[in-house]
């Protein structure tokens, strides 16, 4: 029977980095240096050696647990023993909406705004755990702007007729709700404003957009709301460009 080192091995994808190192008895890493094997095992030795692995997650680790089996087997013999434990991926909450834009606009017509709402969290936002909403706010300093908001709920990325309306949809005044979002998940939005057919020129409105979540998801609270301001301005008149034009003959640079 040989001395020999058994190599260190686990289960984990790729995407996961696990680094092993030696330990103490309490399981606390003492060791500065990665390790790849047990090193030096003599046979019929009776010897206790302790080792520690660090594990982390990739960055876009959906949350829940995953089980890890470490092994070492033996080149030699073929022989291994493995243990399993457990890691547990903490839920994190973010949404991202982009973006505000500025619009100018006749009385009476009309101006579409596009948005993203990007679940960059790695948790389900919405659904049956919990739901998205959807607040609507109107600048009160102007007055007879129309705001509607639209999702894209056929997923083409085009505002048509397929797409659903949003209407107010805040906790105790549920309209239309969003659909849950996946982690990585994105959605388009398009605010609609009109302005009054008697709104005067220079007169700015500014429609804010804020979608939030509700519920804790593994005991995590929701993230802050995200908002954007959409501004727009009224403009009355026309604009003409009026142009002349003359034979040059001797191209001197002066009509004549």
């Amino acid at each position: 029977v040989q001395t020999c080192a058994l190599p260190i091995s686990t289960n984990l994808p790729s995407d996961w980095k696990v680094e092993f190192f030696t330990a103490d008895s309490s399981g606390t890493c003492t060791g500065t240096a990665p390790i790849t094997n047990t090193g030096d095992v003599e046979p019929g030795a009776a010897k206790t050696q302790y080792f520690c692995a660090k594990v982390t997650p990739p960055t876009n680790a959906p949350a829940g647990n995953k089980d890890v089996t470490f092994s070492v087997t033996s080149v030699a013999t073929k022989l291994t023993d493995s243990m399993k434990d457990r890691v547990t991926v903490n839920a994190v909450r973010n949404l991202t909406l982009v973006t505000g834009q500025e619009s100018s606009v006749a009385p009476g017509g009309t101006v579409t705004y596009e948005h993203t709402l990007t679940n960059t969290g790695n948790v389900t936002e919405g659904g049956a755990v919990n739901t998205l909403y959807l607040d609507i706010a109107q600048d009160d300093t102007t007055t007879g702007f129309t705001t509607t908001v639209y999702v894209d709920s056929n997923g083409n990325g085009v505002l048509d007729s397929g797409d659903t309306v949003l209407t107010l949809a805040k906790k105790n005044d549920l309209g239309t709700a969003l659909a849950g979002l996946a982690q990585g998940e994105s959605v388009k939005l398009w605010v609609k404003v009109q302005a009054p057919s008697t709104a005067t020129n220079g007169l700015v409105d500014v429609s804010t957009i804020k979608v939030y979540a509700e519920g804790a998801i593994s005991s995590i609270n929701p993230a802050a709301a995200v908002s954007n301001k959409d501004r727009t301005t009224v403009t009355s008149g026309q604009v003409r460009l009026e142009k002349t034009q003359a034979l040059q003959a001797q191209c001197t640079g002066t009509i004549g």
